[in-house]
């Protein structure tokens, strides 16, 4: 397994007309993996290959980003499944979405997946050809000001 793309813009400031340090783009991060494994294909498999596939996909991460020192808290994960086919049902996009948040964990990005460090939306997308199958992780950071209106 290989990491497909990753892309991060750090947030920027700039000097605004009064002086004041101003936001000019947020925080986001972008990662294409592979297409990960459906519920039913991780229930399959024997514990000691879930669990190297977990580390797996963390590594994948690692590989993407690097090793960060700092831990990302107050981010907004978009995990879209990218598949050929059917579309995915609830039940059929939560056990790969479960399986790339544990490795943002594993990985050192984030550091639980509870609702007061992140906010989770999960996506799906057909692909036109099988070889377009993948997950795209994007990440940003909250933006304070607009939850507060």
């Amino acid at each position: 397994m290989t990491v497909l793309h990753v892309e991060e813009r750090p947030e920027q400031r700039v000097l605004g007309k009064a002086g004041h340090n101003e936001r000019k783009g947020a925080y986001k991060m972008r990662i294409e993996l592979p297409l990960a494994p459906s519920q039913k294909e991780l229930q399959e498999l024997h514990w000691a290959r879930r669990e190297k596939l977990k580390k797996e996909f963390a590594w994948l991460i690692v590989q993407a980003v690097g090793n960060r020192s700092s831990v990302l808290n107050g981010v907004h994960i978009t995990i879209t499944l990218k598949t050929y086919g059917a579309e995915l049902d609830s039940d059929k996009l939560a056990a790969p979405a479960k399986l790339i948040l544990d490795a943002l964990q594993r990985a050192g990005i984030i550091k639980d997946d509870d609702s007061k460090r992140i906010s989770v939306t999960i996506c799906w997308e057909q692909a036109k050809k099988e070889k377009e199958q993948r997950v795209l992780v994007e990440i940003k950071k909250w933006d304070l000001e607009k939850l507060s209106k």
